[in-house]
């Protein structure tokens, strides 16, 4: 017998009376920060109400480094000791591709993967070693992966007739791929449907009832992701159309002026309606939704830092830098105020050989204070912590550096600073280093490290580069967000200071 659209969904709301299960036990919650409407009671219409959510209330500490990560081991589950590495940070997102059934593809695995199952496993086993850490379930808030539990219910609802995936202005059906192709025939959410939101809803609270979720990465929400229309101009895409997929696989599906006015009001509402259940409940942030954002800023730019936290642009902002140097972590620990984490994205089979770095264990403690210009007007500004930690930047040179009482630096690791000729530009020179991502332009044949340097000087955007000597003695010439320095011999590598001699 075909199953109603109400027994499929079954009750929307977890907690019926005035209690909220969370870190595993029933807390009681203000009626008026809790009382959300069942079903019967959640908006209807054309258009998602405007809604304005409380801001996330993090688990904040200055106890070390604020680090964040996000990412995951494709294919297998972590080990022990990654878990441990894990819960040194003070945020985690575990991305989708988690376990081996999460990450076969271009042909995904079906709901009995249940991967967010898999996560919350994972999250309980990190709570054990540290039970402070923020904890974020990836879920993607456009696509509809099969592999995750919930989506046997989208599947119900189409089966039981009910138009729960998105279909184009033709009536076909939306099927994309994504990350590059990693996964191909994947459906979305169609969130004009009223059912369609409470089952998003439904899966939000399933993770705040299990206690070991605080927040969503919404990847595609409504402000930093794809609804409709919003590639054009950027991507290629006409207006109106919903674009994914690389090369032959790449799809673009065409909607109607009103209907993308309807799916992404919705798609804002609900990305809304989210944050301001965390905020009221576990206090975790939506990441990519109203207040967080990944990948926001430089790290290792102290004026951009400090702009940014002055303007009060976003709460919580993850800026990326997953080994950094001691200059990057003067220009981070001089600015850095609650909500602003240093950001590693790592999905690499490596975890701990290439996220972890020394100071990551040091002890910081709060600062005294926000970072002090001394003397006035010289560009150089100090910042100590609890523990006797003191950061000093000059901004004059774009160089830091940060004492560590108890781990003074190695004799190797001092940063050697060198003129690139004929540009004469700034560097720092490390040997046997390099950096990974974000290359924005290549040369072969340099005949050495400083051309490899003024190559990049003189590459739009550039700020770090790697001369591979003895590999066709090629320059790698990459972006500021680029990843590293990170050991391997052979290699010479620095970042421009920015200032010319």
């Amino acid at each position: 017998m075909m199953r109603s659209w109400r027994a499929i969904l079954g009750v929307v709301f977890l907690c019926h009376s005035q209690c909220v299960v969370t870190r595993g036990r029933e807390v009681p919650y203000r009626v008026s920060a809790m009382n959300y409407p069942p079903l019967h009671s959640l908006p209807r219409g054309v258009r998602g109400p405007t809604l304005v959510p409380e801001p996330p209330r993090l688990k904040w500490n200055w106890d070390h480094i604020p680090l964040s990560f996000h990412g995951a081991v494709r294919g297998r589950e972590f080990t022990p000791e990654e878990v441990a590495h894990l819960a040194k940070f003070q945020m985690i997102t575990i991305e989708k591709w988690y376990t081996p059934c999460a990450s076969q593809g271009p042909t995904q695995s079906g709901p009995e993967c249940a991967v967010e199952q898999k996560i919350e496993d994972l999250f309980r086993r990190v709570r054990e070693i540290n039970d402070r850490i923020i904890t974020i379930m990836y879920w993607n808030s456009m696509l509809d992966f099969s592999f995750y539990k919930a989506h046997s219910a989208m599947e119900q609802l189409e089966s039981a007739g009910y138009h729960a995936y998105l279909r184009d202005e033709r009536g076909e059906l939306v099927v994309l791929c994504n990350d590059g192709d990693v996964y191909c025939g994947l459906t979305t959410f169609d969130w004009t449907k009223r059912l369609v939101r409470s089952l998003w809803l439904k899966t939000v609270y399933g993770f705040i009832k299990s206690g070991v979720v605080d927040g969503v990465f919404a990847d595609h929400s409504g402000k930093w992701g794809n609804g409709i229309g919003i590639g054009t101009g950027k991507r290629g895409d006409a207006p109106n159309q919903l674009c994914n997929g690389v090369g032959s696989r790449r799809k673009c599906f065409n909607f109607t002026d009103d209907f993308r006015d309807s799916f992404n009001s919705w798609h804002n509402w609900v990305t809304n309606f989210t944050q301001d259940l965390l905020s009221k409940t576990t206090g975790g942030p939506v990441i990519q939704g109203p207040y967080a954002v990944m990948r926001g800023l430089d790290p290792c730019n102290f004026r951009l830092l400090r702009k940014a936290i002055l303007n009060k642009a976003t709460p919580v902002i993850e800026a990326w830098q997953c080994q950094p140097s001691r200059s990057c972590l003067a220009a981070y620990l001089a600015a850095v105020e609650p909500g602003i984490y240093l950001h590693c994205l790592y999905n690499g089979p490596a975890l701990i050989e290439s996220t972890y770095f020394p100071e990551m264990n040091y002890p910081l403690g709060p600062p005294d204070g926000p970072a002090v210009e001394v003397p006035m007007g010289s560009g150089v500004w100090k910042r100590r912590f609890a523990s006797g930690v003191i950061a000093t930047w000059n901004d004059n040179d774009m160089v830091g550096d940060v004492d560590f009482p108890g781990h003074p630096r190695e004799a190797s690791e001092p940063e050697e600073v060198l003129l690139c000729e004929p540009t004469m530009v700034r560097t720092t020179k490390l040997e046997d280093k390099t950096f990974g991502l974000y290359n924005l332009a290549r040369r072969d044949g340099v005949e050495t490290a400083m051309l490899c340097c003024s190559f990049c000087a003189m590459t739009r955007g550039c700020t770090k580069w790697a001369w591979h000597v003895g590999d066709g003695n090629v320059c790698h010439a990459h972006g500021h967000q680029a990843r590293g320095p990170r050991r391997k011999p052979g290699i010479v590598a620095g970042e421009l200071l920015l200032t010319q001699a």
